[in-house]
């Protein structure tokens, strides 16, 4: 999709979509691990999704492609400030509403981040991000204390798509808070069957407080990583 984009913007290079769109592809590559170059990746989504905005500001696409770069880049407020934008353009963004509530839920308010998760799978419950909305609500619950539901949705998530590692991090610490030890064990045994070099620096790519991370890596100890 990336080359598409680039070569709608050689024909016309204030084509403010094609601008939005290359944004989002480059930082989903980042987002997804697939860039071998992170920092200038996001360094060219965050040029193309101001591009955007630019010739357009009133086109909740831009928005969106600059809360998904704020996002890579761990800047909540910011990621927050274009969800709310784009959604407030245009309320039928599911993505927005996904990052509107992931930008809420790591910047320390899961509470209210958590029925920003659901509003998107309300508007588009057949979503090819429903893993994402699925895992990030699942993340608000475990943040916010509701470990049974944290669990739930995690396992709804992994339904979707069974190699999602971040859906199983979270299964094993929900489980593990919940003191179900041997289901818990039993999902990182899976990580580590997906992905036989899983550490807790996998947790580097998310924002948590220092509590919370403790908390990730004291359970995925506990289950047995590292042991």
């Amino acid at each position: 999709a990336a080359g598409h984009y680039r070569d709608a913007l050689e024909i016309d290079p204030d084509y403010a979509e094609a601008h939005a769109g290359l944004a989002t592809c480059l930082a989903v590559r980042v987002w997804l691990l697939w860039s071998d170059d992170p920092e200038a990746d996001l360094a060219r989504a965050e040029t193309h999704a101001k591009r955007a905005i630019e010739l357009d500001e009133r086109d909740a696409m831009g928005h969106e492609a600059m809360s998904l770069t704020a996002y890579a880049q761990k800047r909540m407020e910011a990621t927050i400030k274009e969800a709310d934008r784009a959604i407030s353009l245009n309320p039928s963004r599911a993505v927005a509403y996904m990052l509107a509530g992931a930008g809420r839920i790591h910047g320390g308010d899961p509470e209210s981040g958590i029925p920003l998760m659901t509003k998107a799978m309300e508007i588009s419950p057949q979503d090819p991000f429903n893993t994402w909305f699925l895992g990030g609500r699942a993340i608000g619950h475990l943040l916010a204390g509701h470990y049974a539901d944290a669990v739930a949705d995690a396992r709804r998530a992994l339904e979707t798509r069974y190699g999602y590692l971040m859906g199983r991090v979270i299964l094993v610490v929900a489980l593990v808070q919940l003191g179900r030890m041997e289901e818990a064990v039993a999902e990182l045994n899976t990580i580590l069957e997906i992905d036989e070099g899983f550490s807790s620096d996998y947790l580097r790519r998310y924002t948590f407080t220092e509590a919370q991370r403790d908390m990730f890596v004291s359970s995925l100890e506990k289950a047995g990583l590292g042991a």
